[in-house]
């Protein structure tokens, strides 16, 4: 069964960060566009770590995607793309139904990777949702409240196992019974920042019920905790076969291009979509790439930033490709290169500390929370700016209950807001220099840890 497109023709595959603001060009340029997603929620996924400490909820870090698109003027399709089929310039949607296109923007995300490690999809907690997230913080508030011993173990030593560490021992680790094992495949923390980053981290989990483990891989999740694999002698900190106990494995292990990509022409040979500078495929002159699926010119790891710069410029180019139909060949209007922009990125660590992170230095300090926050916040509510009214309830539930968080803590520790350890940065350079205001950076924050 063949389904309806828009009238314009125009599909978009996933609508995530990159195609919302995709959506949204296209509204802004006068185009409709049908939208495959087979969640009704879009869901802001670099805060969903804090559900784990209880200090969001899933409610405010979702929005009503088919109020968002209406908005904009498209039409939201609650379909699964399966596969696709470029020379006839169909989607497959399911077993049986086909959705026809004239010009499509693929834009969805990439999906949970097992690593082919034995037992994840049956024994491991992903990390990749707001469902995935909640229920991981369900279960934990299930386990400390057992009153006994509480083992964890994180699969992964990136953002997300970081900021999932970071929130569990915000929130528990004055429990007596909790030690919490982060395991990471490669030689340090955190391994495409800067070296320093790694320091930092340990410096700053010293201390805490916290065992790091770099240089050691998974060979299976079991019900009873992880089994690890062999390693190479220098670099292994892991012994074969050696079992690791836990009542919890929460992996976040990255993330692999969904299989009906991975086996379509669009892909490379790392399975992700390929794409040229313009953002559209070598497989097809009429699509065009700008999610986390896609390898993106220029762009090292995936951040919220690139995806929402390059949904702008892959809908531009998409409807710079029928003002050119229009004018005729000899006139078609030339489109735009893709250039990523230098964006720090921000890591927190709970209430431990946080850090902006960039190719040459790193920059410490726990103001830099209430900027990721902000940053939060800020979008959220751009996001769901088509009708204000509507809008307002959410806005109120996200400021609110941050708000009362805040004034939780004036009203408990009145002096904790002042402290100069709060707002002093620290800086140090990749190459390893020597931190600045460390000694008073370093007794403000004693008193938080």
């Amino acid at each position: 069964m063949s389904r309806g497109a828009d009238a314009s023709g125009i599909v978009i595959v996933g609508a995530g960060m990159a195609g919302l603001s995709a959506a949204r060009r296209l509204s802004d340029l006068g185009l409709r566009a049908t939208v495959v997603d087979p969640s009704p929620w879009f869901e802001w996924l670099p805060n969903i770590h804090e559900l784990l400490s209880g200090r969001k909820t899933p409610a405010s870090l979702r929005l009503d995607r088919q109020a968002l698109l209406a908005a904009m003027g498209h039409r939201l399709l609650a379909q699964r793309v399966t596969g696709i089929d470029l020379s006839a310039q169909r989607l497959h949607l399911g077993e049986q139904e086909e959705l026809p296109y004239d010009r499509l923007l693929l834009a969805c995300g990439g999906v949970d990777h097992d690593r082919g490690v034995e037992g994840v999809a049956g024994h491991a907690l992903p990390f990749k949702s707001v469902d995935d997230c909640y229920a991981i913080g369900s279960r934990l508030a299930r386990l400390m409240a057992s009153g006994r011993p509480v083992s964890v173990v994180i699969v992964g030593g990136g953002v997300e196992g970081i900021e999932a560490l970071g929130e569990i021992l915000r929130c528990y680790r004055q429990h007596a019974g909790l030690h919490v094992t982060l395991l990471e495949g490669g030689p340090r923390l955190m391994g495409q920042a800067p070296a320093v980053l790694d320091e930092m981290l340990r410096e700053r989990l010293a201390g805490q019920p916290v065992t790091i483990r770099c240089a050691t891989r998974v060979a299976a999740v079991t019900a009873t905790g992880v089994r690890l694999a062999a390693e190479a002698p220098a670099q292994a900190e892991s012994v074969a076969g050696a079992q690791l106990a836990a009542d919890m494995v929460i992996w976040t292990g990255g993330v692999r291009a969904p299989d009906w990509v991975a086996r379509s022409p669009l892909a490379g040979a790392d399975g992700w979509a390929t794409v040229t500078p313009t953002l559209q495929s070598p497989a097809s002159a009429r699509v065009w790439v700008c999610g986390d699926v896609g390898n993106l010119p220029g762009v090292r790891g995936k951040q919220a930033s690139d995806a929402l710069a390059a949904g702008v410029l892959a809908a531009s180019n998409l409807a710079a490709s029928f003002q050119g139909q229009k004018q005729g060949r000899g006139r078609r209007r030339r489109q735009q290169s893709f250039r990523a922009s230098p964006t720090p990125q921000l890591l927190t660590l709970g209430d431990l500390d946080d850090w902006l992170v960039t190719p040459d230095q790193v920059i410490a300090g726990p103001a830099l929370g209430e900027l990721k926050e902000a940053i939060y916040q800020f979008y959220m509510a751009r996001l769901d700016r088509s009708r204000r009214w509507r809008a307002l309830p959410g806005v109120a539930a996200r400021l609110g209950g941050y708000g009362w968080l805040q004034w939780q803590a004036l009203l408990t520790a009145p002096g904790g807001l002042l402290q100069p350890g709060r707002w002093m940065l620290r800086r140090r350079r990749a190459e390893g220099g020597a931190s600045l205001h460390k000694n008073r950076y370093e007794q403000g924050h004693k008193e938080k840890t």
